[in-house]
């Protein structure tokens, strides 16, 4: 993450800037957690060099925002989202909060999807409401798909009348009945049915 030599930034800063800012913004413990994130078409970022490592410079970028720190749980994981939190106790219209997973010790937010739970599951512990619009794709055919355009999209796409592309984010596929939060998973399952 070292925009040059020497500085330090948060992970996917660029995207960040671009992040519209009534969208919340998830803090995790690491770029694969952050990554994890992001496929499900949420925004997440992640300090360098792990728990030990929050800056009061990293601030500056999350005034205006809902923050919402995602820790791993053990107690370096709950001492990083206490660093965060009190660096942007004072950042101008910042709206900060704690969610601890119901994991294993040292378990993170990918363990919590990993044992099945999925976006819906996030957004409702996290208490954010109903599930925004721009998280959601509801075809009529009943697959729902929110990811990077692939075989099945194509086809799911080609049963959507007037809908001609989806966002890059993974979200959800839906295939026969079940939810997959891992598009690979829906893609395996969804070469069971002819298109």
């Amino acid at each position: 993450f070292e925009a040059t030599p020497g500085i330090m930034v948060l992970y996917r800063l660029p995207e960040l800037l671009e992040w519209p800012a009534d969208r919340p913004v998830f803090i995790v413990e690491g770029e694969k957690d952050a990554d994890r994130l992001c496929e499900l078409g949420l925004f997440a970022t992640t300090s360098p060099y792990g728990a030990s490592s929050w800056s009061w410079e990293y601030t500056c970028f999350l005034g205006g925002r809902d923050v919402i720190i995602l820790p791993d749980n053990d107690a370096p994981g709950r001492q990083y989202a206490q660093s965060i939190r009190e660096s942007l106790s004072d950042v101008a219209e910042c709206r900060c909060r704690v969610v601890q997973l119901p994991v294993r010790y040292k378990g993170d937010v990918s363990d919590w999807l990993d044992s099945g739970h999925g976006i819906n599951d996030l957004w409702s512990i996290c208490e954010l409401g109903p599930l925004p619009d721009w998280l959601t794709l509801a075809p009529t055919t009943g697959y729902h798909v929110n990811g990077p355009v692939g075989d099945l999209q194509r086809a799911v796409l080609a049963e959507l009348p007037g809908q001609t592309t989806l966002s890059r984010r993974a979200l959800t596929v839906r295939v026969f009945g079940a939810d997959y939060d891992n598009l690979g998973a829906a893609e395996r399952k969804a070469t069971e049915r002819r298109w």
